[in-house]
């Protein structure tokens, strides 16, 4: 048994030791040749330290004799709330790339400086105003805006930006930045507060406050994009399909306006299932959805749905090795091109990533198939946001503001568990998942080499919220079961 007391004398034989190495240093030729050096004194200081430390422990009245056994510390450690975990990752992060490239890097501060990839013009919301420019030419002109120019929204979306012109740029730029914005106050908060537990208040604090000077964010607002706008209609729809029966036209009218949006909240019809052993009424409840949507491409005619349908394929053949691009396409053609490269074509790794996505999703799914569970899956809606960001073709770094919605019910609702090798696992998995969140949350300027790009990011999280999901299965339904009447 180790005594505090013999602990206490341990540690002030080791600051002896460590002051008088540094004193006699000089003799050793380790010390400055004329004068005591700057690194001795740091030495010295710290031999002192450590034995003041340990002369205040021996004065310490402990009451009975103390143990590391009977300290336990692997049982305290691992009782953590999970939020400290959560915690001890962001402040990590938040060392490696913010405190040390802004204060200890250079002489002056250089932070938020060409962070933003460039557009090919320097104005803001340059997205937003290619879009309603093209339009404007289609109206003027009659060329279709989905000619010269990589524009793959839907005809609806063309329809609903017509509006646009009349109030011009910028006008539109900020009615469309104060619009994300009550988007994302109401997918990072309002709803967050009504699903997540209240004793995690805090957890979603952290993550709504972050969010807002996240890099993914702030790419989003600078280049006008309004994917958080449809996240938060897929959100809302999926709300009120779960949690207000009476109200589902709403949940299905909101879910069919940003797939005319954005296609890719195609990836959550899926969340649009409350009982996996119904198929008989979710499948016509699918093709419902189908058919509604296949008909609303049609809404400016025929010519432009064909240009349209022609758009998005010429999107989805681009080959495209930007950093900012997070497809699992773009990822391929990245690695296929390094001289690293072990795959023989971009295709394998295609391939590879995409048996990943696959295995992922489904085995989300046939776990709850199986289990016969009922509600809200955070799991599987995580895991749909992480398809719709890496499936596209052309996905780049401004749709990450999307994940912290998803991220917030999946890490609030993690339940504690009293076995010890559980809960070490889950801690683990925590861990991987929280600081590969945190890494994505900050701009290529600040972060090395191989974490420039965040498409293995992503990966991290859905392989460690896969394993989550088997490990602390839950549904967010019994809670809420009230609003279900």
């Amino acid at each position: 048994m180790l005594q505090m007391r013999k602990l206490s004398t341990t540690l002030i034989v080791i600051g002896l030791l460590i002051a008088v190495f540094f004193i006699f240093s000089d003799s050793l030729g380790l010390g400055k040749d004329a004068g005591i050096g700057a690194t001795q004194i740091l030495g010295i200081l710290v031999g002192a330290a450590i034995i003041l430390l340990s002369i205040g422990l021996e004065t310490v009245s402990w009451g009975k004799e103390v143990s590391l056994k009977n300290l336990n510390y692997p049982n305290k450690i691992l009782g953590f709330p999970i939020f400290y975990w959560i915690i001890f990752t962001f402040l990590v992060a938040y060392t490696i790339f913010f405190l040390f490239p802004v204060f200890f890097s250079k002489i002056q501060i250089q932070y938020l400086t060409k962070y933003v990839p460039n557009a090919y013009i320097t104005h803001i919301g340059f997205d937003i105003e290619t879009t309603v420019s093209r339009i404007e030419i289609w109206l003027n002109t009659g060329l279709s805006p989905y000619a010269h120019t990589i524009i793959a929204y839907p005809p609806l979306a063309i329809a609903i930006f017509s509006t646009f012109s009349i109030i011009g740029y910028p006008a539109y730029y900020k009615l469309i930045t104060s619009i994300t914005l009550l988007a994302y106050f109401v997918v990072t908060v309002v709803i967050s507060l009504i699903l997540a537990p209240k004793k995690n208040q805090p957890l979603l604090m952290l993550l709504f406050l972050s969010g807002l000077f996240s890099y993914g964010f702030q790419f989003e607002l600078e280049r006008g994009q309004f994917n958080m706008i449809v996240f938060s209609f897929c959100l809302l729809g999926i709300y009120i399909y779960h949690f207000h029966h009476k109200l589902r036209f709403f949940a299905y009218l909101l879910i069919t306006l940003a797939i005319q949006l954005k296609i890719y909240p195609v990836f959550f019809v899926v969340m649009f299932i409350n009982d996996w052993s119904d198929w008989r009424n979710t499948i016509r409840r699918f093709i419902i959805l189908g058919l509604i949507n296949v008909s609303l491409l049609f809404v400016l005619g025929n010519k432009l749905f064909h240009d349209f349908l022609n758009a998005i394929t010429l999107t989805q053949l681009l080959q495209s090795s930007r950093y900012e691009n997070l497809s699992i396409k773009g990822f391929a053609y990245h690695i296929s091109n390094t001289d690293s490269n072990i795959f023989a074509t971009t295709g394998v790794i295609e391939i590879l990533f995409f048996l990943i996505l696959g295995l992922c999703f489904f085995s989300v799914i046939a776990h709850a198939y199986l289990h016969k569970t009922r509600g809200l899956n955070p799991y599987l809606l995580l895991i749909c946001s992480i398809a719709a960001l890496i499936v596209p073709s052309v996905s780049n770094d401004y749709k990450l503001s999307i994940l912290i919605g998803p991220m917030v019910l999946v890490l609030s609702c993690l339940p504690d568990f009293f076995e010890l090798k559980r809960k070490a696992l889950l801690i683990f998995l925590v861990l991987l998942s929280s600081s590969a969140y945190w890494i994505i949350q900050y701009p290529a300027t600040v972060k090395p080499e191989f974490l420039i790009r965040n498409f293995p990011a992503l990966m991290v999280i859905l392989i460690t919220i896969t394993i989550m999901n088997f490990l602390a299965p839950y549904t967010i339904e019994k809670r809420y079961k009230g609003l279900n009447n």
